[in-house]
This record gives C-alpha cells, sequence and structure tokens, in this order.
C-alpha cells in the first residue's frame, strides 16, 4: 500500500475517534465505568461531592443538549439549578455540556472543554482531566441500570439497587424522598436522612420511633444479604427496644455506642472507619420485589445514627424456587389490579396474568414468565405511584372550608374522573394544575376563624424570603439572623430618627375583616429611659391602620395581635416597624399569622356577573332548587347562561 495512502487512513481514523461518532443514549440511569481502575464515576471525598472511582457508582443521566452534546444530571443537589457534573468536577455544578467522543466500540471519553477528558491519574480515587484520551485511565464504558441488573450474578455486589444508599451530603430533596420513605415516625422533623461533615454524611432520629424504607422494584429474584453500619446510645430509661436494619421480615439489631460519639460528625468518623457494622440478613424474594430499612418501633429515649447500606445478590432461583415465584407475582399482580393505575398499564397486566396461568413449568418457561410478569408489575408501580400523587395533591383541598372545596372540586372534576377513568400517563400535568387551583380557591375561605397565615411569605423568618426591610438611620439592625426579625438600638436612646420597618404587602388576597399576629419582645436592656410604647406590629389596608404596641422590659417572645383592619381592594401590608422617633434597644419578632375574621360576600373564582344578567333560578350546594336565597352557599343562574356561587350571611 502507498505510504501516502496509509497516512490518510489513519488520520482519517483519527479523525473519526476524536471528533464524531457521538453517543445516544436513552432516557434512564447509567453507570460510568472506568476502564484502567475497574471502578465506577460517583461522588466522593471533598464535600463528598467530588467527581471520583468508587465501588459502587453514581447513577448518571443524560440530558442530550441541542448541539449534540450532553449535560450529566448526578441528583447531588446544590440548588434547583446546580445538580450536574460541571467541568470544576464537582458533582453539584450548574449545566455543563459534555462531548461524548466513542474511542472504540462501547468504549467513551468525556470532554467539557478542548484537550481536557475526564480522567483517573493512576493514585488519587478523585478524579481529574487529561490531554490524553488514548490512554484507558481516560476511558470509559457507559453501562445502563438495566444492563447492570441484568448481568448480576450470585456473589455479585447489589449496592447500586439501593438509590442513595450511604445517605449522601446534598443528595437533594427530590432525589432522597423520591426513593426513601420516612414513615411511622412521631416526629418526622427528628429524623434526618443525610447530615454530617464536610466529607461524610450519615442518617440519624433523635428521640423519636421511624420507620426509613426503601422498596426495590424489578430487580433479579433470588436470595439477598444486606448489612449496614449502625450504633445507638440511651439517653434515659432501659432498652427494652433497640433500632434495627431490616429486610423483609429479616432484621438485625443496631450495636450500642461505644466509642463516646456526641454528634453526627462522631457518628460519621466512626463510619468512614468502618466500624459498628451490623450483622448481615438474608432474604429470598420470588416477585422481583425487595423491601430494606431501619426501623424503631418504641423508645424514644434514643439517638440512633446508620449509614452504608450494602446489599449483595446471594444466589438465584431453582426450578421449584421459581414455581413459588410464579404464585408470589400473580398475587402481586392482582393486588394492583384493585388499586388506581393507568388503564393501558391495566390491560398489559391483565394480559400477562392470562398469559402466566397456562404455561409448562419447564425452568426456561417458568423463568421467563416471571421475568416478563415482574417487568409488568414494575410498570404498574410506576402508574400506581403516579396515581398516588395525584390523589395527594386532589387531598390537599380537604384543609379547605366548605365555600373554598366546592371552587376547588368544580375546577377540578374534569382531573378527577381522568383518575377515575384510568386515562393519566405522568400526572405532571394534572399535578400541576391541582396545585394552581389549590392557591387560588384557598384565597376564597369564608369560614370565620380560617387561619390564612399561608398568604404570608415566609411567616416564620426562616431567612428573608418576602419581607422588606426599611433600614434605620442609626443603630445596628435591623438583622435577620435567619430564624427572626432583630433590631438592636445600640447607644443612646436620645438619638433621634432611629426607625425600622420590617414588612411584606399580601396582594390578591379576600376583601374582609382580618387580625395579625406575631411573636415579639421590646426590650429596654437596662436602659431606665424611652418611649414604652415605641415599636409594635401593625397592618394596612386602603390607606387605613390599625398597630398594637409590644410591651417594654420583657425579653421572652409573647404573642400580639392587631385589631381587625379591613381589606380593600384584595391588598394587605404586614410588619414591625416603631411609631415615632424613639425606639427601645432591643426589638425581636417572629412567626407571624394572618386570620380572617369575616369575608366579604364573594362570587368565587369563576366568571364575574354582568349587571344586566338576571337570575333564572337558585339552588342549593347540594344541587336542590330553591325559591330565594338562603344563608351560606347559593348557586345561581343567569339568563346569559352563567353560572356562580354567591354566599350569604
Amino acid at each position: 500500500m502507498n505510504v501516502y495512502l496509509k497516512l490518510l487512513l489513519i488520520l482519517t481514523s483519527f479523525a473519526t475517534c476524536s471528533l464524531s461518532a457521538k453517543a445516544q443514549f436513552d432516557d434512564g440511569a447509567y453507570y460510568i465505568y472506568n476502564c484502567a481502575s475497574n471502578m465506577y464515576l460517583g461522588a466522593a471525598n471533598r464535600y463528598g461531592t467530588q467527581a471520583s472511582l468508587t465501588k459502587i457508582g453514581q447513577p448518571i443521566y443524560f440530558i442530550k443538549q441541542s448541539d449534540g452534546t450532553y449535560a450529566l444530571d448526578t441528583k447531588v443537589f446544590n440548588s434547583s439549578t446546580a445538580h450536574y457534573l460541571g467541568s470544576s468536577l464537582y458533582f453539584d455544578s450548574e449545566l455543563t455540556s459534555w462531548t461524548i467522543i466513542e474511542v472504540s466500540e462501547d468504549i467513551y471519553a468525556f470532554s467539557s472543554s478542548e484537550n481536557k477528558y475526564l480522567s483517573y491519574d493512576g493514585h488519587s480515587t478523585t478524579l481529574t482531566t487529561s490531554g490524553n484520551y488514548k490512554t484507558s485511565s481516560a476511558q470509559w464504558k457507559i453501562i445502563s441500570e438495566k444492563s447492570r441488573i441484568a448481568s448480576l450474578k450470585p456473589g455479585s455486589d447489589a449496592t447500586f439497587l439501593i438509590k442513595d444508599y450511604s445517605f449522601s451530603r446534598n443528595a437533594g430533596p427530590d432525589y432522597q424522598k423520591s426513593y426513601w420513605t420516612i414513615g411511622s415516625a412521631d416526629d418526622m422533623t427528628a429524623v434526618s436522612l443525610s447530615n454530617g461533615n464536610s466529607t461524610d454524611n450519615c442518617a440519624s432520629a433523635y428521640h423519636t420511633t421511624f420507620d426509613v424504607y426503601q422498596k426495590l422494584f424489578n430487580i433479579p429474584n433470588g436470595t439477598y444479604s444486606l448489612t449496614c453500619h449502625g450504633f445507638y446510645r440511651l439517653d434515659a430509661g432501659r432498652a427494652s427496644y433497640i433500632p434495627e436494619l431490616y429486610m423483609e421480615d429479616e432484621n438485625s439489631l443496631f450495636l450500642v455506642s461505644a466509642n463516646g460519639e456526641e454528634n453526627i460528625n462522631d457518628a460519621c468518623s466512626s463510619f468512614a472507619l468502618e466500624l459498628y457494622e451490623l450483622g448481615k440478613i438474608t432474604a429470598t424474594i420470588y416477585n422481583g420485589t425487595l423491601t430494606i430499612g431501619t426501623k424503631l418501633e418504641k423508645n424514644k429515649n434514643i439517638w440512633c445514627c446508620w449509614d452504608n447500606m450494602r446489599l449483595t445478590y446471594v444466589s438465584g432461583l431453582n426450578e421449584d424456587d421459581y414455581k413459588i415465584a410464579l404464585n408470589s407475582s400473580l398475587d402481586l399482580a392482582q393486588s394492583y389490579l384493585s388499586q388506581h393505575i393507568n388503564k393501558d398499564v391495566r390491560d398489559s397486566l391483565s394480559k400477562v396474568m392470562t398469559k402466566c396461568q397456562d404455561i409448562d413449568y419447564e425452568y426456561d418457561t417458568l423463568k421467563y414468565y416471571v421475568d416478563l410478569l415482574n417487568n409488568t408489575i414494575s410498570s404498574a408501580e410506576e402508574s400506581a405511584s403516579i396515581y398516588r400523587d395525584v390523589l395527594t395533591h386532589y387531598n390537599n383541598s380537604s384543609a379547605l372550608d366548605e365555600y373554598a372545596q366546592a371552587l376547588f372540586n368544580e375546577k377540578t372534576a374534569e382531573i378527577y374522573e381522568s383518575y377515575l377513568n384510568g386515562d393519566i400517563t405522568n400526572g405532571t400535568e394534572e399535578i400541576s394544575k391541582l396545585d394552581s387551583v389549590y392557591d387560588v380557591v384557598r384565597y376564597y375561605q369564608i369560614t370565620p376563624g380560617t387561619d390564612m397565615t399561608f398568604a404570608i411569605v415566609n411567616p416564620t423568618i426562616d431567612g428573608s424570603d418576602g419581607w422588606i426591610t426599611l433600614k434605620p438611620n442609626g443603630g445596628n439592625g435591623p438583622l435577620l439572623n435567619g430564624t427572626s426579625f432583630e433590631y438592636w438600638g445600640g447607644g443612646s436612646l436620645e438619638e433621634e430618627d432611629r426607625s425600622f420597618n420590617y414588612y411584606q404587602t399580601i396582594t390578591g388576597i379576600q376583601n374582609g375583616k382580618y387580625t395579625v399576629s406575631c411573636e415579639a419582645y421590646n426590650s429596654m436592656n437596662g436602659v431606665t429611659y424611652g418611649f414604652s410604647q415605641s415599636s409594635g406590629i401593625y397592618a394596612t389596608s386602603g390607606g387605613k391602620t390599625v398597630r398594637t404596641y409590644v410591651n417594654v422590659d420583657s425579653e421572652e417572645l409573647t404573642e400580639y395581635t392587631t385589631p381587625v383592619i379591613q381589606v380593600v381592594d384584595n391588598t394587605l401590608t404586614i410588619g414591625v416597624r416603631n411609631f415615632n422617633t424613639m425606639v427601645a434597644r432591643w426589638f425581636v419578632a417572629d412567626n407571624f399569622k394572618l386570620t380572617l375574621i369575616e369575608p366579604d360576600e364573594a362570587l368565587g373564582v369563576g366568571d364575574i356577573v354582568e349587571s344586566d344578567d338576571r337570575e333564572t333560578s337558585i339552588y342549593t350546594l347540594e344541587g336542590m332548587r330553591t325559591d330565594k336565597k338562603r344563608k351560606g352557599i347559593n348557586i345561581i343562574k343567569y339568563d346569559s347562561g352563567k353560572t356562580t356561587k354567591v354566599y350569604v350571611k
């Protein structure tokens, strides 16, 4: 062959390798496997979010960009927009485009900039970038989660089946809560799915019962073993009940703290040293579904921590096992037919169940139909989960009063009909509409005494969201310390023009009579002069203001309530401020509340009736026709064809 032709072929091959053949990926999770280290891409090392090599790996979701590149969604949450693998090689970065190049068959290189390829340096588990994609340290296999599951062999590490198995730092709320369920807790706020130090995190529960679990669906049938690290500290009483790790009906008790752990950081350090490893438990599954978790059924005097779930696929099923598996899967499938699921999924499940009724009991046939049935059950569970979410959002309206509930039902009747008929596919659109309707109609409450605090943005003052602060001309405040509003007057109170005003304006609220409350104190902090009633809580609407002064010389939060304010033009301003030029030295406010005292008559969220419309008929809320309007809600029909609801006091 001519030497120039050889050179041309080499150059052509190089160009194809480095500049083209961009990969294509379906939806779903993938694992990225390094060819040199035989380890997977995951989040670890500094802050627990650096791109690193790990034994288990992190599921990655490929988001295709318009130019053919991909963003690598890691679900490691720094903010609503920062949960991607970035060019800085952190898992919680803003969206970054990666060019994925096929180096050879099923071998890929990742580049976020020219001549910079994701790479293993041969020593550290923390990844870096390299200018050479031809070495195995910069070459990766991309393995779909489905393929990884299908390749499980007896003795294989199956921990990747557990999502967020290490309760990692910055695992976003949506990511954790979509897999781990916190149930049966006396105090939900005392259970944490992730807390720790700059490197390690773990789960914990403090002085509460709990059940934290995860259901794994559509996994290979067979026997699994499970362990984790876990300890407890008894703070009072007797250890009659001890936290436990469980899998199906098997359990392993947590170990008692033996190294003086006093906080989460101590716990993380102990777990990093692989202390407190629990005894392994085993369970055999026949329907592709496995439940794992930790729980404490009684005893509120215990602090406990756990981390590092480890799941092993011990062995598969034999022919007799598959006979049991088929019957178990049929029973599980039958349970989904009694739930709300999409009608197409229901039809598919019914057809597969029918096929499984009359088969021979030869091993390969049994395995095929059990796998087919379990795949269909997985689709049924996904659909059932969607329907549960829709119902949860629909049931949000249970907090509404009779009038607002009627408006909500009217505006969401079509969604509820789709729910009953099995016409919902992914639920996103329906949930969005349910939430938007709920957000509107809850402003139309008419029951006196209804708590309308939801209309206040950030009523507990967790940060500054929703509030406007007018800073004083003197003093050292106001301050937002993260949990309350605080003003410190500082020096002499004889200085004039020290003012503060911390407020927000609520719009869209129903007209009517309201009161505003908050917890506050107003301390002179040892100073014996100054105005005794200088600062307090206020509400303003339509140019009129009501106020309540906060008593002086108290350093305990006490609830104060304004006189009744008439809201007009659907607008109300609330806040705390000083009402003259002198202020106390120390003023604190927190936990605002808004209460509806008496609503104005409301038409609802439908069409407003034209002035020349004539009433043609009147109905009660139950649909009974009546000759005149009665107290409560009346449904009025007009000659224009419009229908509305009118409330009569």
